[in-house]
């Protein structure tokens, strides 16, 4: 009968079952299946420990002499620390296994203990007062401030039969953003400008550069500044810099939304991406929704699911300031995406001498629209134009379902 060793890590639950000897005996592993079931293992759980059992069983473990002589195992080193790694980058570290004893050292390299982790000897067999290494690489995957990995290399020294080597450290983004998401500037007037700070820094990069950053609008500037010892080390940051976002009063009524592009030298995926948004006061101002959720901060309207076949329509209240106009106000203009979508503008009357009140219908026609699903994150948008003078459009980030 052959034992071995087997630990299990329930990661879900965060709980160690130990190590526990699995035996090839049919009636042994019966009190496997037993232990691990109480300890709340499913069966595709049990499977993969006797699955693990079978490959480690597989590796022939040198054999030690019983007369000698016997040769002598020795790593000074065992464990490395690498730091932190960017995510989705890989590494690779040496060991040096000598042998200080009076006869040949034989390894095999056992199983890592993550298919992310890879192990090379460069040679099995070590004659006496001779070293091998150890060729560890391994793969960050995904984010992770504990990661660690390794495994076993065996020998035929009778009193080290088996080293661990490990490597250890963080692996993180390149960059991290404060804040994340959208940029959201907030109010403009014709005398104020629009004003928001945020931070890029690198846990990884011990210096990077911002090389450029790239807006369509020319209502939008930016500037960088390079962040104080005080900031990195509140950040527990390498490096990092400060960006100041003005909005001009120039900008037109209504709500802008724009795409900043950062380019910096640490990434070769390209730049990141940033939704920056800003709104200014101005004659067109949206009340509510019946027909569906308005949500003013966002210029988002949230349709929710529906039938293609029945397809959907929203109507809001919007007021409008005269001022000077002569005739009704009319769309001149819409820009969707997807095209389907369609938008028309009713008078409501007057609500006063200087208002007039409109309806407008945002619509998902019937049968156009393909089985899809839209939200926040990947909004259909529309962008409606008017005659008024003052320029001022409207622009929708829509989400919905259709099935």
């Amino acid at each position: 009968m052959k034992n071995f060793l087997v630990v299990v890590a329930v990661l879900a639950v965060a709980v160690t079952i130990g190590v526990s000897l699995i035996s090839n005996d049919p009636e042994a592993s019966k009190d496997v299946g037993v232990v691990a079931t109480l300890n709340g293992m499913t069966d595709e759980q049990i499977k993969a420990i006797k699955a693990k059992a079978e490959s480690i069983d597989a590796i022939q473990r040198p054999v030690a002499s019983e007369t000698g002589p016997w040769p002598k195992a020795v790593a000074d080193v065992v464990d490395y620390n690498f730091g932190r790694m960017q995510v989705k980058t890989q590494q690779e570290h040496v060991f040096t296994i000598s042998n200080e004893g009076e006869a040949d050292l034989n390894l095999v390299a056992g199983q890592p203990t993550c298919k992310c982790t890879a192990f090379t000897l460069s040679k099995t067999r070590v004659p006496p007062g001779e070293s091998a290494e150890l060729l560890i690489r391994w793969e960050g995957k995904f984010n992770d401030e504990r990661f660690s990995h390794g495994g076993d290399v065996y020998t035929d020294d009778p009193e080290k039969p088996e080293i661990r080597f490990v490597v250890q450290g963080a692996v993180d983004n390149p960059v991290s953003i404060i804040p994340e998401g959208t940029w959201d500037v907030g109010s403009v007037t014709d005398t104020k400008v629009g004003e928001f700070n945020a931070a890029i820094s690198s846990r990884v990069f011990e210096e990077f550069a911002i090389t450029e950053i790239k807006s369509e609008s020319p209502f939008i500037e930016t500037s960088v500044e390079a962040m104080t010892e005080d900031m990195l080390l509140e950040l527990d940051a390498l490096s990092g810099y400060n960006i100041k976002v003005k909005v001009l009063p120039g900008m037109p009524p209504g709500t802008l939304q724009e795409k900043l592009e950062i380019f910096m030298d640490c990434l070769e995926s390209g730049p990141v991406i940033i939704d920056l948004i800003a709104r200014k006061d101005g004659p067109i101002t949206i009340l509510n929704s019946t027909d569906a959720i308005w949500v003013p901060s966002t210029s988002g309207l949230k349709l929710g699911q529906f039938s293609r076949a029945k397809g959907r329509e929203a109507t809001m209240t919007i007021m409008v300031e005269k001022n000077g106009m002569t005739e009704p106000m009319v769309i001149t203009e819409v820009v969707a995406s997807p095209a389907y979508l369609t938008a028309k503008l009713e008078p409501d009357g007057s609500a006063s001498s200087e208002i007039d009140r409109y309806k407008l219908t945002v619509s998902v026609p019937p049968g156009v629209a393909p089985r899809t699903s839209v939200d926040s994150t990947n909004p259909a948008k529309m962008d409606i134009k008017f005659n008024h003078p003052s320029g001022q459009s409207l622009n929708f980030k829509l989400s919905f379902g259709t099935f």
